[in-house]
């Protein structure tokens, strides 16, 4: 996107640099055992939020071949979540936005899965079905972030694909975006990145969906009710269900102080755009995570605009010197 030089605004948004540091632990000992002794030692088991985080995991354990605990366990109280599991995506409530067609969802145990029906409705479904898929790509900008790929699979093949190619299946956080992705499909009945778990992180605080599951897991025995991650060879540290008295190795997270940075910007634009759409709010904070990385900023860092009192993320900026002369402020952009 490119802006000419018209409307001087100014807003802030906040940085967030949070390095993860995971620790091999080479004894073997039962998923509550490793749980006690992570708590102990450290924080607790490690929690996995995203394929970084997955490579660092198993970069701490180079030379290991086998299976090792990771503080997934399963639960009793499932709970429908998106895919691409990053919180700082997410704007207050968006997250747990849906769209639901009357009466759904209605689905057992085998209807885990959501799809998007060609009015913008959806629906829970069997996640074995195959169906064509929307992914979810960050690098790109306003609707081109949403591509169709009109391959039938099933929902997990579609979650690896979108995580190969671009950054992971399409969440929909708000009507507005409900109503683009739709747009985009062009055809009836599509994945989504919604699905339903009722598995949960050891350190019962992170609400990271991020999943990495090997093809056939879980298989949903009712004994296999923890999660190793499988380091052998050809397995690339997918995950599978087993039973929790079975002894591995294990890996333990030491969460590390969070750091915050506030930034003060001021931009330059167009005075013909829509600064308070959700769509070009992205696009410039995209843009200026670019640059910031290319000079530096860690890729785990996350950026988030700041509202100021009245709800707004951007304000025009004040000309002192016409104020001045004319004796009076302008109006706020």
């Amino acid at each position: 996107m490119e802006w000419r030089l018209a409307l001087l605004l100014f807003s802030g948004f906040v940085m967030e640099c949070i390095p993860h540091h995971f620790i091999f632990m080479s004894m073997n000992k039962t998923w509550t055992e490793a749980q006690r002794y992570c708590r102990e030692q450290y924080t607790d088991l490690a929690t996995i939020e995203n394929m970084e985080d997955m490579q660092m995991m198993m970069d701490t354990a180079k030379g290991y071949d086998g299976q090792a605990w990771i503080g997934l366990h399963q639960t009793d109280v499932p709970s429908w979540k998106w895919s691409l599991a990053d919180e700082h995506f997410y704007g207050p409530g968006e997250a747990n936005f849906t769209n639901w067609n009357q009466g759904e969802p209605n689905g057992g145990d085998e209807e885990e899965c959501a799809e998007l029906l060609p009015e913008g409705l959806w629906n829970d479904t069997p996640c074995n079905g195959r169906l064509p898929f929307v992914c979810y790509d960050e690098t790109h900008s306003g609707s081109e972030r949403y591509l169709l790929i009109d391959e039938k699979k099933s929902w997990r093949e579609a979650q690896k694909y979108c995580r190969e190619n671009h950054t992971d299946l399409v969440s929909v956080r708000h009507e507005e975006e409900n109503q683009l992705i739709n747009e985009t499909a062009k055809i009836p009945w599509i994945w989504i990145g919604l699905f339903r778990d009722d598995w949960t992180w050891s350190d019962q605080r992170t609400s990271s969906s991020f999943r990495h599951w090997r093809p056939d897991s879980p298989d949903n025995k009712g004994t296999d009710n923890c999660a190793v991650t499988w380091l052998t060879q050809g397995n690339k540290g997918t995950w599978k269900d087993c039973k929790c008295d079975e002894q591995h190795p294990f890996f333990c997270r030491l969460v590390p102080v969070k750091r915050r940075q506030t930034v003060r910007v001021e931009l330059q634009v167009n005075s013909s755009l829509e600064m308070n759409t959700s769509e070009v709010q992205e696009g410039i904070l995209h843009q200026i995570s670019v640059k910031l990385q290319e000079n530096g900023l860690p890729p785990n860092a996350k950026l988030s605009w700041i509202k100021q009192p009245d709800g707004q993320i951007f304000h025009k900026k004040k000309d002192e010197k016409r104020e001045k002369k004319e004796g009076k402020s302008k109006d706020e952009f």
